[in-house]
């Protein structure tokens, strides 16, 4: 049975549902100005009144003080609010780390921070703490698995970063490719951090842009062993 109110403060919100987008939130008041048509979408709570589904039309109905329509639904948690929400606007990857974060995750917790503290996106932020030079498992990472592997590597990988947007000022460091390359150069057993830095310094490259993680491991290859005059004293990242 539909039921409406104006409210307001009955509704809670659920630990760990996504950021509400003002955007969405602007948009829904504009069209429901133009003809309301909120009767016919209730939002959906739980027992509890926490919002499963209509977070956004919750507020743009308290911003223009109209009644808000909804449902009560025999149960419902944060796992069914990411249910429903499939079918709207999906979950980004964003949504997943600011609700873990709200759960009191401290793995998710930490790549924020890492991600903050470095510019990155979270793509390449996740896939250097997680050491993921493979598929980037984005299943886990939605259902709260993501676990930090190295930090030593990613403070490496980190200090690479921070160098080689010192001499570029592309963007190419916060690209996938790259920053697998950066890790499989880092796990090349004859590496060394401090000669890398080094022989970046010296060198100044020029990195040319590419979508393969070997074509920039070659471009790294050749800053590793710049001057370097033996065969055999050259390192390969392959």
């Amino acid at each position: 049975m539909v039921k409406s109110t104006t409210n307001f403060e009955k509704f809670k919100t659920i630990t760990g549902n996504r950021e509400v987008s003002v955007p969405a939130v602007e948009r829904l008041v504009r069209e429901i100005k133009k003809s309301n048509l909120l009767p016919y979408f209730p939002i959906l709570v739980n027992k509890k009144m926490e919002v499963i589904d209509g977070q956004h039309r919750l507020e743009a109905c308290k911003i223009l003080n109209v009644p808000v329509y909804y449902n009560i639904g025999k149960n419902g948690d944060i796992e069914t609010v990411q249910t429903v929400n499939t079918t709207s606007r999906n979950w980004m990857a964003s949504d997943y780390l600011h609700s873990w974060i709200k759960r009191g995750n401290k793995h998710y917790e930490a790549l924020a921070s890492f991600m903050a503290e470095n510019a990155l996106p979270l793509g390449c932020a996740r896939r250097i703490l997680a050491w993921d030079k493979g598929g980037n498992d984005i299943d886990g990472f939605k259902k709260g698995k993501f676990r930090i592997s190295s930090e030593n590597k990613a403070i490496e990988i980190k200090d690479l970063i921070k160098e080689i947007c010192s001499i570029n000022t592309g963007r190419l460091v916060y690209t996938h490719t790259f920053v697998i390359a950066l890790m499989k150069m880092v796990d090349t057993p004859r590496y060394s951090q401090k000669w890398m830095l080094n022989r970046l310094e010296i060198s100044a490259p020029k990195f040319w842009t590419s979508d393969k993680a070997v074509d920039y491991l070659r471009q790294l290859e050749d800053v590793y062993n710049f001057d370097v005059k033996r065969e055999k004293n050259k390192v390969r990242f392959s």
